[in-house]
């Protein structure tokens, strides 16, 4: 199969494995006027492909890809997986999958005709719920070792660094609770479980270095009817000095004991004790599951209707947040 990357400002790095796919990256276009594709491209070379640089995105379809590789400037890139979609071409997108539930309805429109015409697949770049840690706990939540879940904490911790000019612009970025928090909404989803009925969101961009309109702290509080309580918390004050550029933690508590991860290591609590559990990674990278999926082999966790149910839950709650009311789903 055949692939292209539509802008550089995202995580196209979760592609990486390409080769290992199957997949040949054959061309990369900046989608957007800040963008410069030097570094994508000198990095799939490194890795075997050989991409050509092609300066307007529209003419990638001349390169007949199978695959579009979108993550370009967070306001373009519900857009760009519509034209894409609406060429045939099966799409790998930066989340959130769109800046607005109007452009959400239209992206799912347009999959939805897609997928029935030319039986084409999409996926969210929803790739840290791949990682080590979050398998394992995937695995103890699902097998019923910490019971009923009741409730679901998620962190998201960031260093702000210096940002590029769109993170300063409601119009070029979607809120640091549909770009970060969504992490952590994909865990209480995907990882947990957990399904809800409503969230109230606060956020602040007060001390945020002069970047603009941009959030640098937020909390979302989700609830269901059943009394299951989750909530993602996300902030840019990380320390410069710290180790790594994120922290990351997701804390799980269910009728039967709690499991939680902290830097990565996976620390279970029940009746027989305190215990760190040893982590394992999933069978697939979520590139490569997304490629299985399109092979007709196998169904990708962070396909299509997943990708949009975590979308809508992270716009749903940054409404709430932006109108200070509570958001019935």
């Amino acid at each position: 199969m055949r692939a292209v990357i539509v802008g550089t400002s995202g995580h196209y790095e979760y592609a990486f494995d390409a080769s290992k796919c199957g997949v040949k990256v054959v061309a990369v276009a900046p989608a957007d006027e800040s963008e410069n594709a030097d570094a994508c491209i000198k990095k799939f070379k490194e890795l075997g492909h050989e991409p050509v640089l092609v300066e307007d995105y529209t003419k990638l379809l001349d390169k007949k890809p199978d695959i579009a590789i979108i993550n370009s400037v967070f306001s373009k890139n519900c857009e760009l997986s519509i034209y894409f979609l609406e060429h045939g071409i099966s799409v790998f997108c930066e989340k959130p999958c769109a800046s607005g539930i109007d452009e959400l309805e239209r992206l799912e429109k347009a999959y939805k005709e897609s997928k029935e015409r030319y039986g084409t697949c999409y996926a969210g770049m929803f790739g840290l719920s791949y990682e080590d840690w979050a398998e394992t706990i995937r695995n103890l939540v699902s097998d019923g070792t910490i019971g009923e879940v009741r409730m679901a904490e998620a962190q998201k911790s960031y260093k702000l660094g210096n940002r590029e000019l769109f993170y300063s612009s409601r119009e070029t970025y979607p809120g640091t609770i549909a770009w970060t928090s969504i992490h952590g909404i994909d865990w209480l989803y995907g990882i947990c479980g957990l399904k809800f009925d409503s969230v109230y969101s606060v956020q602040s961009s007060r001390e945020n270095c002069g970047n603009g309109t941009m959030e640098v702290t937020a909390s979302s509080i989700f609830y269901s009817r059943d009394g299951v309580i989750g909530t993602v918390t996300s902030d840019y004050f990380r320390p410069s000095g710290a180790k790594t550029h994120g922290d990351d933690r997701l804390r799980v508590v269910g009728t039967k004991g709690i499991v939680e991860s902290i830097g990565k290591k996976v620390v279970l609590i029940d009746k027989d004790g305190e215990r760190e559990i040893e982590t394992h990674s999933p069978e697939m990278s979520i590139f490569a599951e997304f490629v299985s999926e399109i092979q007709g082999k196998g169904k990708c966790r962070r396909g299509a209707e997943y990708s949009f149910e975590v979308t809508r839950a992270a716009l749903l709650a940054r409404e709430s947040a932006d109108t200070k009311k509570e958001v019935r789903f």
